[in-house]
């Protein structure tokens, strides 16, 4: 049997509920990030320029009130070695702006923070309606980048 040669998906071992990749051209392995949870290792051995740091709306609201220190010194530490961080949401923008049960802080407030991260560590959101759609954006990203990075060889 010959052993086709593919992209590896590394997800961090801290990941609790990681996303599943069906039917993609990737092989996925755990394995302890410094930062994020989600990074592509490609078929030259190099690693991608960019982190997935995913999270739930609940998450989203932890990491952004009582886990902001520890989330800032991981967006730092990516920004220092020159990688790219993507907070991947899963859910939709209103949906975060409803905020979530039980909270004492309002959601347009999770949504100015994330927002304020973007411009002050080029932190940037994206906006998910789910599981599949995030697992979906990142494996398109990653292919996008890899795409480019060959044709800058050319």
């Amino acid at each position: 049997m010959r052993l086709v040669k593919k992209h590896i998906l590394i997800i961090d071992s801290r990941e609790q509920k990681p996303l599943a990749f069906y039917k993609s051209s990737v092989r996925v392995v755990t394995k302890k990030l410094d930062y994020g949870d989600y990074r592509m290792k490609f078929l030259d051995g190099k690693l991608a320029d960019t982190v997935f740091e995913r999270k739930t709306i609940p998450d989203l609201f932890g990491t952004m009130t009582k886990n902001h220190e520890r989330f800032k010194k991981e967006m730092k530490k990516a920004h220092s070695d020159g990688v790219l961080m993507i907070l991947i949401v899963e859910g939709s923008l209103s949906k975060v702006a409803k905020g979530i049960k039980h909270s004492k802080i309002q959601g347009i407030s999770i949504i100015r923070t994330v927002f304020s991260l973007w411009v002050r560590y080029g932190v940037i959101p994206a906006f998910v309606e789910n599981r599949f759609e995030a697992a979906e954006f990142i494996i398109q990203y990653f292919m996008a980048e890899y795409r480019k990075k060959q044709n800058e060889k050319i």
